[in-house]
């Protein structure tokens, strides 16, 4: 089975980033300084009270301190170097697939465009939950944002059992 596969013998493999990799990643540098920008810019006219949790139909059922607004950008930040770290190490993740001298360069490419797409995804749903707080609206989580999660991982999952 693919998932038990000693990863220690895994080849590691300098990849080059892709263009699809640089551009997912220039969308979640800008998205954090938009979000840093937006507290930034906001943070004047935001009340000393705001909402800090959302029931499951939307209705803020608890507020708090304005400084809550520091938390989504810190953990876009926080998961955004996390993740940036783990790109480069594609070989110690698990694979659906045995990691094989032939199929290395293409899993571990596939792999880590799944992880940056995924923190591009992330950062971009704190903005969305910071703009929400920050303007009091209805709902905290929309389920658009959990379908491209799955989707994403929906397909490059697929995507490494294809380039098998």
């Amino acid at each position: 089975m693919a998932f038990s596969e000693k990863k220690s013998v895994r080849p590691i493999i300098k990849l080059p980033f892709t263009s699809t990799e640089l551009i997912l990643e220039c969308i979640a540098v800008i998205s954090l300084i938009f979000m840093l920008g937006t507290l930034v810019s906001s943070w004047p006219s935001i009340p000393e009270v705001v909402p800090k949790h959302f029931g499951l139909t939307g209705k803020i059922d608890a507020w708090g301190n304005k400084n809550l607004l520091y938390l989504p950008i810190t953990s876009a930040v926080i998961i955004y170097i996390f993740l940036s770290v783990l790109t480069r190490f594609p070989h110690s993740y698990n694979y659906p697939v045995n990691i094989t001298e032939e199929n290395a360069e293409r899993q571990y490419r596939t792999a880590r465009t799944l992880i940056i797409a995924v923190k591009t995804e992330i950062v971009l749903l704190f903005i969305y939950i910071q703009w929400t707080m920050i303007a009091k609206a209805k709902a905290l989580f929309s389920p658009v944002f959990l379908f491209i999660f799955l989707g994403t991982l929906c397909y490059f999952i697929h995507r490494a059992y294809k380039l098998k």
